[in-house]
């Protein structure tokens, strides 16, 4: 099983939260403004059952395309 690289930084940021489908769905992020290199940018409104997807499906592509980028992906997350 390769890692989950995606979903520990999504874990680490508070973005991505286990539970049923029905939970995650009616649960939200509040759109948020963060400063990303001195710009400015707005995360919309998006349900966690969304990111917990997008984030399964970040995983997986990565690592089937290239472990090198998931790793790099992962590492610059962090910083």
């Amino acid at each position: 099983m390769a890692e989950r690289l995606v979903q520990a930084e999504m874990e680490r940021v508070g973005y991505y939260r286990e539970g049923t489908k029905e939970e995650l769905r009616t649960q939200w992020m509040d759109e948020q403004t963060i400063t990303l290199a001195g710009k400015e940018y707005t995360l919309s409104k998006i349900s966690y059952l969304d990111a917990k997807i997008f984030t399964m499906e970040m995983d997986a592509i990565l690592v089937q395309q290239n472990p090198l980028i998931h790793h790099l992906m992962a590492k610059n997350a962090q910083s």
